[in-house]
């Protein structure tokens, strides 16, 4: 599954267009209600449940010719694609993957990032679903491998 989560008002056309371009298989859109902070955590849980590799390609970031199918090529059962966030380049949920091996002997894990409650923000906030699933992964023994050259962030941070 190829999945495009997006909310309406921050969702880039640039963005979008290039992951029509270059998506070899059909895309999963999911709206994001912007006022449902835990909206994100659901669809990923439902994802999660969904036979096959899961892909997360976000609604900011703009891939290339390859990155898809790099991703789907890799034999790592956790990789991504670096961006930059602020001054860092790092590999979030914007360009992701997770196999289908990964998921399946792992079913309860998108569930239990979704639950954690830590760090002062909620259960389930999309604000830290990328921590939480990556902290579950690291604390099983689990490394995400970086690909790279980086995609494009086109999230503008106020300056």
């Amino acid at each position: 599954m190829i999945l495009a989560p997006y909310t309406v008002a921050k969702q880039n056309p640039v963005a979008r267009d290039l992951l029509i371009e270059h998506a070899p298989d059909e895309i999963t859109w999911r709206e994001i209600d912007p006022a449902d902070d835990t909206a994100y955590s659901r669809i990923l849980v439902d994802a999660w449940a969904e036979p096959g590799d899961l892909v997360i390609v976000e609604h900011d970031v703009g891939i290339r010719a390859g990155v898809i199918d790099e991703l789907l090529a890799c034999g790592q059962p956790w990789c991504g694609f670096e961006y930059a966030i602020g001054t860092q380049l790092l590999v979030c949920l914007g360009c992701t993957r997770f196999t289908s091996h990964l998921k399946t002997s792992l079913p309860g894990l998108m569930s239990t990032a979704a639950s954690i409650d830590d760090s002062g923000v909620k259960a389930g906030d999309w604000r830290r679903m990328d921590v939480r699933i990556a902290g579950r992964l690291e604390a099983l023994g689990h490394r995400r491998h970086v690909h790279s050259p980086p995609v494009d962030h086109m999230h503008r941070y106020p300056t």
